[in-house]
């Protein structure tokens, strides 16, 4: 075999095996240089020996005091990406570790308010710049679920915006008790208000899981006027595709929600064309968002749905002039409907005293 060749198959000597040597060949402490030294003691066995009959070399102690060590840097390094929180209802200490997950494999939990199916550009339009240049800067909360997916506790904004720009979800993943799920999803809100849609729509979920019998009950519970109650009952009647027509549901509001449930609970062509407009100003704002475009301004959506319902209630109204011929030659009365849904009545041959007693009866239905 060549030189070469006898290099290549040389192996060279592990740390284990080289320490062993140098222990194995080093003179015991008390030995002399001359014959006149004490006999030098027997040397170590091999390592494998050892353990088998119990006892333990220092390169032995050596790995493990290192194995040890190597466990002890890998903690520390789990607890730094790590918190503990303690949880507001049951107030145990949960430690939450923060990850970076599929957008994807995460359901937002039912016990948060916000309407997830309402969320768009315009609803984020606050972080998502932010989001798109600098990344998620601030963690949300999940709890692990079968099948390797998660629960989102808090920050489905966050999550939205993820999904939105195809990014890794950042959160902080712990086994959170169902106990403390509902009041910690709730926390979110404090630093992004809910609507007053999605608050009435809240409400009405804890009437129908159980948590208040009637509205009387949850408002007396919820610091709630009756009139507010009112409001809130009336945001929850709103038709979805009224809610829908409006790009941001931050800017339904609660008078806006009173003078629609009246319209559309009128039924006929009115309540028709309130839904139509809606439908249509929904796929327009869709569009627009899509494109990158401002959506249709919260104020003109609102004139459109009133418009629509008070054009359709004249329409209806209006039709052909009605005429009524009186007994006296040339005398009738005529009855038709303006452009603005005014009755207007015109009368022909009959006296002044006739005239009086028509206008006299007329104020009597005013008073």
């Amino acid at each position: 075999m060549s030189e070469t060749g006898s290099r290549k198959n040389k192996r060279k000597p592990s740390f284990l095996t080289t320490a062993l040597s140098d222990i194995q060949s080093k003179p015991e402490a008390g030995a002399g240089e001359g014959g006149d030294s004490q006999p030098a003691r027997r040397a170590r066995s091999q390592p494998g020996f050892e353990v088998a009959t119990g006892q333990e070399t220092r390169i032995d102690k050596s790995a493990q005091s290192m194995a040890v060590m190597e466990e002890q840097i890998k903690d520390l390094s789990a607890r730094a990406d790590s918190v503990l929180k303690v949880m507001p209802v049951t107030k145990i200490q949960v430690r939450l570790k923060l990850e970076e997950i599929d957008p994807e494999l995460v359901d937002v939990s039912p016990e948060n308010e916000r309407a997830q199916d309402l969320l768009n550009k315009a609803a984020v339009a606050d972080i998502y710049a932010s989001f798109q240049q600098q990344g998620q800067q601030v963690p949300g909360t999940v709890r692990p679920k079968e099948g390797g997916r998660y629960e989102l506790i808090e920050g489905s904004r966050r999550l939205w915006c993820a999904r939105d720009l195809k990014r890794k979800y950042l959160a902080f993943v712990g086994d959170i008790p169902d106990s403390d799920v509902r009041v910690l999803s709730r926390t979110e809100n404090e630093h992004k208000s809910i609507s007053v849609y999605e608050k009435a729509v809240s409400f009405q979920k804890d009437i129908s899981d159980g948590l208040y019998k009637t509205w009387e009950q949850l408002s007396a519970a919820e610091g709630i006027s009756k009139g507010m109650a009112s409001n809130y009952k009336a945001l929850v009647d709103l038709d979805p595709v009224v809610v829908r027509a409006f790009a941001n549901v931050n800017d339904i509001t609660a008078k806006f929600a009173v003078a629609t449930r009246q319209a559309l609970s009128k039924g006929g062509k009115s309540a028709k064309a309130v839904l139509d407009v809606a439908n249509q100003i929904a796929a327009q704002n869709q569009q627009a968002l899509s494109a990158g475009d401002d959506p249709l301004p919260a104020e003109e959506v609102a004139k459109l749905l009133r418009t629509a319902g008070k054009e359709k209630a004249v329409e209806a109204r209006r039709g052909a002039p009605e005429v009524f011929k009186g007994a006296v030659a040339g005398s009738e009365l005529k009855k038709s409907v303006t452009n603005k849904g005014a009755v207007k009545i015109e009368i022909k041959g009959l006296s002044e005293d006739a005239v009086e007693r028509i206008l006299e009866a007329c104020k009597k239905e005013l008073i």
